[in-house]
């Protein structure tokens, strides 16, 4: 299958001496793979083009903050000759900025905000809109249009009423589209 979205490797190797040339050539068979299962990735990784080596001294786990350490870019790979270019930490925390959500605690998105007048504002919207009251209307029309409501409950007759209990007429439903052309079954 064919990769829609590429995400950068990180691939760690232990090395005796540290890399000090710009571009440098190192086998992926030295891939650090007690590293790789420490940071919960799978070992033998498939390197390519575009993914992060990382050299070190000694063992992984001994690495700090205060650890010397070379960063490289994969520029290609030959069988197992992985040829890279050598590049900072923070070059390659800017280019994973693409792949990494971050995700925000939500008492810190409101902490500033007041909640109760939020609601208040949005509840204010949607009453403004008339969104909520045309659609329970035509719900409510639609609901005893069934033949199932109207057998259920007896039903003759009906009439809808607006805000201010005034029996609206079927043209008034008409002009606000409420039923317009729309015929239901029980089935709905």
């Amino acid at each position: 299958a064919e990769k829609v979205v590429f995400i950068p490797d990180t691939i760690p190797f232990s090395v005796a001496e540290l890399p000090t040339q710009e571009t440098g050539v190192v086998e992926s068979t030295a891939v650090d793979n007690v590293a790789r299962q420490e940071m919960e990735l799978n070992s033998d990784p498939e390197i390519e083009p575009g993914d992060f080596v990382v050299f070190y001294q000694g063992a992984f786990a001994d690495v700090t903050e205060d650890t010397p350490v070379v960063y490289g870019i994969v520029t290609s790979v030959s069988g197992t000759s992985v040829s890279y270019k050598q590049t900072t930490k923070e070059q390659i925390e800017k280019s994973m900025d693409t792949f990494i959500q971050q995700t925000q605690d939500p008492e810190e998105l409101l902490e500033d905000v007041d909640t109760d007048l939020l609601v208040g504002q949005i509840q204010e919207q949607v009453l403004e809109s008339g969104f909520a009251r045309e659609a329970a209307e035509y719900l409510a029309l639609m609901v005893t249009q069934t033949d199932g409501f109207q057998s259920l409950t007896g039903l003759k007759e009906f009439s809808m009423t607006d805000q201010n209990g005034n029996v609206l007429t079927p043209e008034e439903l008409t002009l606000m589209g409420i039923g317009a052309n729309i015929e239901l079954s029980d089935d709905v």
